[in-house]
């Protein structure tokens, strides 16, 4: 049972960096002008968000 705890842990962690990767990069995408990309992006975010950790959004 202690292993399955540490495994969820790592699985929280790596999808936050990923999510907080996601948005940095759709910044930089807004930066640039290309808005339908970033649009792109942050709806992929938001499903990796939903669809893999058990918390509330953070939008």
């Amino acid at each position: 049972m202690k292993d399955s705890r540490k495994k969820s842990r790592r699985h929280d962690k790596a999808v936050k960096a990923a999510y907080n990767l996601l948005v940095s990069y759709r910044k930089l995408i807004e930066e640039k002008g290309q808005d339908e990309y970033a649009a792109e992006i942050e709806s992929a975010y938001k499903d990796l968000w939903c669809e893999c950790l058990n918390e509330k959004t953070p939008w």
